[in-house]
């Protein structure tokens, strides 16, 4: 493939390329490089890293990773280092928002363009928001949140970058950055707007396997990782809060949907469906195998509001299998799987962040920050 990293990525529906690169397992090797595969010309960590999670390259991945990693030392009520979020501030964009990495903090960030996938996007932008305000940091949280606004488009959806068409991956990032400014009315309505673009593509009556699930973009196939992400925007924000909701399974009869089922209930149907079917995991879209990203962001999905807890412990029993293969925590840890699997750890009650299929989240994630 000659299509440049964060293209590739992309073009597959990953959205960004942090996923491709460090949380979406069961890729076929031909999809996209992995950070050690990664192309000899791509620019190395600059000397102000000091702070930043993981010893991979940043350029795709930076801010995205140093958003998990945040978030899920958040999520289990551990203590940040200041460094890491001095590293994560001073990415931020003059308009507020995020892009990938920086390598030089002192010059503009790139402006925004869709084709060369350059500039703030949605997805660096949504995480780093997260992070900041779970640590404190409402001014420039806040700034993120205004930027991520301006990404919204005329059919209620969010684009990766500025001038992008929507998909359902950067709205559901953007619906659980956006969510906990849900009692100002002006957010509400962007929220409002937001799931009415996540309902008009969601598969409904007309599917079958994958009813209650959401595509990509509009028209595509189930995607489990954009179904993954659109129930955490639907449901929660990171750190992940728990609040019971009422489970409601969409049902049909002869193709037609019978009754009323919200569009968060149905895809959380659908996701308890898909883990219940993998035996714990979600398909990847990409390739034979399981997405473990995708399973872990709709187990947290599911934990927050409390729906089909014997799928929860399912996925749980299956992601503590795959721990250590998913972190790679023998070579090179990954940040962002690790405060992943911490977000799980926080939110479902026979999970230990010091003991998840016998890793220590906690120190290995800490262990992985730049000094």
């Amino acid at each position: 493939m000659t299509t440049s990293l964060p293209r590739a990525a992309h073009a597959l529906g990953t959205v960004t390329a942090a996923l491709a690169l460090t949380l979406t397992t069961g890729m076929p090797a031909t999809a996209a490089p992995t950070p050690t595969q990664a192309p000899a010309t791509v620019r190395t960590a600059g000397s102000g890293d000091v702070g930043l999670f993981g010893a991979a390259d940043p350029t795709f991945d930076g801010v995205y990773r140093q958003g998990l990693a945040i978030t899920g030392l958040r999520a289990v009520k551990a203590t940040v280092p200041a460094s890491a979020v001095t590293w994560l501030t001073r990415q931020q964009c003059s308009n507020g928002g995020f892009q990938s990495y920086r390598a030089d903090t002192s010059a503009p960030c790139d402006a925004p363009n869709p084709d060369t996938f350059s500039g703030p996007d949605s997805n660096s932008t949504a995480l780093a928001a997260m992070a900041l305000r779970s640590v404190g940091r409402t001014s420039q949280a806040t700034r993120a949140s205004a930027y991520l606004r301006t990404l919204q488009n005329s059919d209620g959806g969010f684009a990766y970058y500025k001038g992008g068409p929507s998909d359902v991956n950067s709205t559901g990032l953007a619906l659980a950055a956006l969510r906990p400014q849900a009692g100002s009315k002006a957010v509400a309505k962007r929220i409002t707007r937001a799931s009415k673009y996540l309902r008009a593509a969601q598969l409904r009556c007309t599917a079958t396997r994958d009813r209650g699930l959401l595509p990509y973009q509009p028209g595509g196939p189930a995607n489990s990782l954009a179904s993954a992400q659109a129930a955490l925007g639907l449901s929660t924000t990171l750190p992940a809060k728990a609040r019971r909701t009422t489970a409601e399974a969409l049902k049909c009869a002869n193709g037609r949907q019978v009754g009323s089922v919200s569009t968060r209930n149905a895809l959380l149907a659908g996701a308890a469906s898909t883990l219940r079917a993998g035996n714990g995991t979600a398909p990847s879209s990409f390739g034979d195998g399981p997405d473990l990203s995708a399973t872990a962001q709709m187990t947290i999905a599911l934990a927050s509001t409390e729906q089909s807890p014997g799928t929860v412990r399912t996925a749980v029993r299956a992601l503590k299998r795959s721990a250590a293969d998913y972190t790679n925590v023998a070579k090179d840890p990954s940040p962002a799987a690790l405060g992943t699997l911490l977000q799980v750890a926080a939110i479902t009650p026979t999970s230990s962040p010091t003991s998840f299929g016998g890793i220590n989240l906690t120190r290995q994630l800490r262990a992985t920050i730049r000094r």
